[in-house]
């Protein structure tokens, strides 16, 4: 809940002075604001809030506040010189409440005005350098034309004065005054000669920055009311110059200005909001197809991956199987060599077999015939 600062206050006839007292060193912050208006002041300081229902009205456009280091002051002016019996309305809670409102309104509209007025006030500035640019070069132009005039009559002069000596014919007296394109657009201004040391202003072209006006109103901030485009002050005549006058404008027709302005002013805000909406609609758009492009980018990608495996995998069991293939087939031919070397050997066993017993049965055969000689020879 905020808290309420202390305050005090004295007056004289035309003014009041308001001391508010703050206990902190927070009056010097950036978070201090003091609002006035005719029937109020607003302090607004964390966590301080003090708000004053004013005894009667006062000129808020004159009221300045001053923020010293633990205090504030606000001097108000009275918009009808007197004595008041107490710094705070009487009214009830209600009107007072409703007094307030209606002031902050007024002064709302009434800081919408001069923010409108400033900016118009702005645009007939530089508007204004545009058009006095313009006559700089237009008068640079006059002179340059003058020029080419001048020298044109001054050949013409000397050309007729050589005729009429050869057919002894008096020169006429007297010529007509140089008038060139940018004369006729004159509108203020005309020297062009240095007349006494002084040099002459650029002549003015245009209404908007012709001398005397401009001086008139170059001390106010308030915009020209006859080039004001918002009461559609600018028009121009059949010659194309504009009319510096500006009929008078009834508060209905005012009123009706305003809400034709209003009313363009929400158009053109439906417009960027339309033109928003469909920029935001066709970043989104162009978003989430990119992003449908990369997820599909994402998928092919991960798909390639998937089939550059898979086919790594498939290449690798299809290695696998020639290898288990080959073990196979190395294993079956030690096994047949092995066999047939098996083999070998058991017909080699067989023949050495037989072998020594053919060698036995010889030596066995030798031994009988041995025998029988001996027992033959016994006999």
């Amino acid at each position: 809940m905020p808290l309420t600062p202390a305050y005090s206050w004295e007056q004289d006839e035309v003014s009041a002075t308001i001391s508010i007292s703050l206990p902190s060193s927070a009056a010097a912050s950036k978070n201090t604001r003091v609002e006035c208006t005719e029937a109020a002041v607003k302090l607004t300081c964390p966590p301080y809030f003090l708000q004053l229902d004013l005894y009667g009205n006062v000129d808020d456009a004159r009221s300045k506040a001053t923020i010293e280091s633990r205090s504030v002051q606000v001097v108000v002016f009275k918009k009808t010189p007197s004595k008041w019996p107490g710094l705070k309305t009487d009214l009830p809670s209600e009107d007072a409440k409703a007094r307030r409102a209606a002031a902050s309104a007024a002064k709302e509209q009434r800081d919408a005005a001069a923010l409108e007025d400033k900016r118009e006030r702005k645009r007939q500035d530089d508007d204004y350098v545009f058009h006095k640019q313009w006559d700089l070069e237009k008068d640079e132009k006059r002179t340059i034309e003058r020029l080419a005039a001048e020298h044109k009559r001054e050949a013409e002069r000397e050309l007729y004065k050589w005729a009429d000596d050869a057919e002894g014919r008096a020169a006429p007296e007297g010529e007509e005054e140089l008038v060139t394109y940018f004369d006729k657009q004159l509108v203020e201004g005309g020297e062009l000669e240095v007349k006494d040391g002084v040099v002459p202003l650029p002549g003015t072209y245009h209404a908007k920055t012709k001398r005397s006006e401009v001086v008139a109103s170059a001390l106010s901030d308030a915009p020209r009311a006859q080039f004001d485009i918002r009461a559609g002050g600018e028009k121009k005549d059949k010659g194309g110059e504009e009319k510096a006058s500006v009929a008078e404008v009834t508060e209905e027709e005012e009123e009706r200005i305003a809400k034709a302005e209003r009313e363009r002013l929400e158009e053109e805000e439906r417009f960027r909001s339309a033109r928003r909406e469909q920029e935001f609609e066709k970043a989104s758009k162009l978003t989430e197809a990119k992003e449908k492009k990369a997820e599909e980018a994402e998928r092919a990608r991960k798909a390639k991956e998937e089939a550059e495996a898979e086919r790594k995998k498939k290449a690798a069991e299809e290695e696998e199987k020639w290898r288990e293939t080959q073990r196979r087939k190395i294993k079956e031919y030690e096994e047949k060599k092995a066999a047939k070397e098996a083999r070998a050997a058991r017909r080699a066993a067989r023949g050495e077999g037989e072998k020594n017993k053919k060698a036995k049965s010889k030596e066995a055969g030798s031994d009988e015939e041995e025998e029988g000689d001996s027992s033959g020879s016994e006999d």
